[in-house]
């Protein structure tokens, strides 16, 4: 079994036998963002798919499961021959648009970086849609391995126009957005079989965030805590229930999980961690980021725990105007471990505070994984023990296969 997980700036190839041990995993940089100045977030998905074929070179004989980036979208003509870049979940451009929604049907808002707000931007940006086909990035990917360019329902419902308990298109709010409805793929389920890629048999894509949920919990009635570039705290339902400030997205075995995001998340730390290195470059010094990285979460580990930092830096998807601050400062406590602590605990403070589950959690994600300090953070936050298992590298690319196989 092979597993492709096409992230915003990873890429990575999976491979597992038939007891689903990890054989061999490749990762790359994600080399496609061509545009990224707080405004736009755009890739080229050819590069992208380029990517992906060195990746598979050689393989054969084996199934493809597929996750990735939630969202986004290319358009594509009736060749499948891409006409726009890939508009990422980053992308602002329709921040101040006031959108219809029917969130009590769809189980979200159209939020920024969401497909349907983007291709209604567009248009009224002077875009002619006709004749051309809006597809999420690992849709694309399926479709140029296959020729078979529909999208899945995990991604379908990331694009804030979908029925979820019709399973399909809805309609009423397409209308009403002025979208040609030719312009939405055909839907299928997720990880069903597409068709043939060469010699893989290459399966619909699965949403990277359910993936995550899968591999972590597999169905077990546990949330999930996720901090990688964004974050996500996913609570499971096992029906269909809209809470205003979060989204309710389908799972495979048909239940759904109730999902809160932070837009920064992870990459608040990150956000630190460039500034030190600014601080560092004025005064000549030239630091690698994992040193700095690393001296950071040393210095946090031992902190006085005296300031409170609010790393909503990019607002919420509800309320685009909120900004991040820095709190408690006095005469002696600005210190960097102090910040490194502060940054990490309102990275978990935000995802903690948009819920009330008491029930058991489960930790995931690069930045947990990468930070003893991060972990016991969060272990003190929840009433339940956190439990981080034993995390793949790549938990969606591994919770993927598991979907396919399931």
């Amino acid at each position: 079994m092979l597993s492709l997980d096409i992230g915003t700036t990873k890429i990575c190839l999976m491979e597992l036998n038939d007891e689903n041990s990890v054989l061999d995993t490749k990762v790359v940089d994600n080399k496609g963002t061509t545009i990224d100045d707080g405004f736009c977030h755009e890739q080229d998905a050819d590069v992208i798919f380029g990517q992906v074929q060195a990746l598979l070179k050689g393989k054969e004989k084996d199934h493809l499961a597929l996750t990735g980036q939630m969202h986004g979208f290319v358009l594509i003509d009736k060749e499948g021959n891409a006409q726009s870049p890939c508009i990422t979940w980053r992308d602002q451009r329709i921040k101040g648009m006031h959108l219809p929604g029917d969130p009590e049907r769809t189980g979200c808002k159209i939020h920024r970086g969401y497909a349907a707000g983007t291709l209604v931007w567009m248009q009224k940006q002077g875009q002619d849609l006709k004749g051309l086909r809006a597809v999420s990035l690992p849709g694309y990917i399926q479709g140029k391995l296959t020729g078979d360019f529909s999208i899945d329902d995990e991604n379908a419902a990331s694009w804030g126009i979908y029925d979820v308990k019709a399973h399909t298109w809805d309609w009423n709010l397409v209308d009403q957005l002025g979208l040609p409805p030719e312009v939405l793929p055909e839907i299928i389920p997720s990880a069903s079989i597409v068709g043939l890629g060469g010699k893989l048999v290459v399966h619909a894509p699965v949403g990277d965030n359910q993936a995550s949920v899968w591999y972590v919990t597999q169905g077990g009635g546990a949330a999930v805590l996720n901090l990688g570039d964004g974050g996500q705290m996913s609570i499971p339902v096992k029906t269909f229930a809209y809470r205003s400030g979060q989204e309710c997205r389908p799972m495979p075995d048909g239940t759904f999980i109730q999902v809160y995001s932070s837009l920064c998340g992870g990459w608040a730390y990150d956000y630190l961690k460039d500034l030190v290195k600014e601080i560092l470059g004025i005064f000549g010094q030239q630091v690698d980021d994992d040193v700095i990285l690393d001296k950071m979460t040393e210095l946090a580990s031992q902190s006085g725990h005296s300031l409170g930092v609010n790393t909503r830096f990019a607002g919420t998807r509800e309320d685009a105007t909120l900004k991040g601050s820095i709190t408690n400062i006095d005469q002696q406590n600005l210190t960097l471990g102090n910040l490194a602590y502060g940054f990490l605990e309102g990275m978990a403070r935000e995802l903690r505070d948009a819920t009330d589950w008491k029930g058991p959690v489960f930790a995931t994600g690069l930045s947990v994984r990468k930070n003893a300090v991060l972990q016991q953070i969060i272990r003190n936050m929840f009433p339940t023990t956190v439990v981080p298992r034993r995390m793949k590298q790549e938990e969606a690319a591994y919770g993927a296969a598991l979907l396919v196989r399931n």
